[in-house]
């Protein structure tokens, strides 16, 4: 028996995910994924002898890259804005916004140190 004053049921508030944080994950499973992708290329399809058709294979490279890039940005963008929604679970934004972030410095850092052994040569 209740007694006046005290609830009937103590069900616990149910706290769900905000949908940004979950396309954050999800971006930054799909960036990693692709950067599978990017370094499994040119391993299976080497770069041709031809120099016309060896700047086309670079430019290509590069735009993959560049691609790989804004989408992790995108990602992080994402995780922040799931960050800051009250009144839901952080996790999965967190969780895609690290990735995200690791994923965009780490291709940031690659490109930087390709571009410094190419100006070395």
């Amino acid at each position: 028996m209740n007694t006046v004053g005290t609830p009937a049921t103590s069900s616990p508030i149910k706290v769900r995910q905000t949908k940004a944080g979950i396309a954050s994950l999800v971006i930054a499973l799909l960036s990693i994924i692709g950067s599978c992708f990017f370094f499994q290329y040119p391993v299976k399809y080497p770069p041709p002898a031809n120099a016309i058709q060896f700047e086309s294979y670079m430019k290509m490279l590069g735009g993959m890259l560049v691609a790989l890039i804004v989408f992790s940005l995108m990602g992080a963008g994402l995780g922040i804005f799931g960050i800051t929604k009250k009144n839901s679970s952080k996790a999965l934004a967190i969780i895609g916004l690290v990735l995200n972030l690791l994923c965009a410095f780490g291709w940031a850092l690659f490109s930087a140190y390709g571009l410094g052994a190419m100006l070395r040569r």
